[in-house]
């Protein structure tokens, strides 16, 4: 990591302590939290969360790493516009992170969207990008196997009249009796058990003005998500970390193998009994993976560098 002269240079309590902190990006502003010290791994949460999501994970690694989570555009405490939540905006937004706090290289952990966003970005940048732990990504393919399917198709049969009611519908706010059920169906068994749908956290965030809107944007931006679905979309990437939870009711962690053959990632792994919030329900083995992933590529690449 470098820190150059930007005056969103942290100061030394923030490391230690999380504090959450905010940059501008346009017209908006990104909240983010960071702490530790060494290379950068920036976290990207899955759509309907924020980067509480990454809480137990983060503080796992931050002892090697400098690690920076993030509220998407449009979740959190981000700016919540009400659009552009479009895959170049929110490429240009992880650009936008990575200068103001001027990391030249990073490793992205993403989630769900985090994971389509992690890999468009290092399409783009791929210079900037050493390793990708893509977790349940999110592709047309995974989403439309999932028990979701039908939203999706309801709008590739009929786009104008679904995308009215999208519209009408993105204006409400959900009502606060259906966070538990609605967070409850993203766990496996491991998740329900521990009561993770009962995050206040999380059902302030589920609840929250725009979240609805926020979401809904990503299916009418699911072409670029349909990109990743596509052989070789990931030749001359940076390796790759898939880590899938098995009872991934979102999306379909079986379909997830199948993508695993055009993603080609250098390790994959599935987390039985845990589902699209995987890193909050088996925190211990999602950071172990992380670690031993990113232990191994810089280890491979140190030995590289001296031959």
């Amino acid at each position: 990591m470098f820190l150059g002269s930007c005056p969103y240079t942290p100061a030394i309590s923030h490391y230690l302590w999380g504090i959450m902190e905010t940059l501008p990006f346009r017209e908006w502003h990104i909240a983010y939290t960071q702490q530790g010290r060494g290379e950068t791994i920036l976290f990207l949460h899955n759509g309907g969360t924020s980067h509480h999501i990454w809480t137990e994970v983060a503080a796992q690694l931050q002892d090697q790493y400098h690690t920076v989570s993030i509220d998407l555009l449009g979740y959190g405490e981000s700016s919540k516009p009400g659009h552009s939540y479009t895959m170049d905006v929110y490429v240009d937004m992880v650009r936008t992170v990575l200068d103001t706090l001027g990391v030249e290289r990073v490793y992205l952990v993403g989630n769900c969207m985090g994971s389509a966003i992690s890999l468009h970005f290092a399409k783009e940048y791929t210079a900037r990008v050493r390793a990708l732990v893509l977790i349940n990504p999110l592709t047309e393919a995974t989403f439309s196997k999932g028990w979701l399917a039908g939203v999706l198709k309801a709008r590739q049969l009929s786009p104008k009249l679904v995308g009215g009611a999208y519209r009408k519908l993105s204006a409400l706010r959900l009502p606060g009796w259906t966070a538990s059920s609605s967070l409850a169906f993203q766990l496996g068994r491991r998740g329900r058990k521990e009561n993770i749908h009962h995050d206040e956290k999380l059902q302030r965030l589920h609840t929250s003005d725009g979240q609805l809107r926020s979401m809904l944007e990503v299916l009418a931006d699911i072409d670029a998500y349909a990109a990743v679905d596509a052989p070789g979309f990931t030749d001359g990437l940076p390796p790759i970390l898939t880590i899938w939870g098995e009872a991934n009711r979102i999306l379909s962690a079986k379909a997830g193998h199948q993508l695993n053959q055009t993603l080609a990632p250098r390790e994959s792994c599935t987390i039985s009994d845990c589902g699209h919030l995987v890193m909050m329900e088996a925190p211990n083995e999602v950071a172990t993976h992380i670690r031993e992933f990113l232990h191994s590529f810089e280890t491979t690449e140190e030995t590289a560098h001296a031959i």
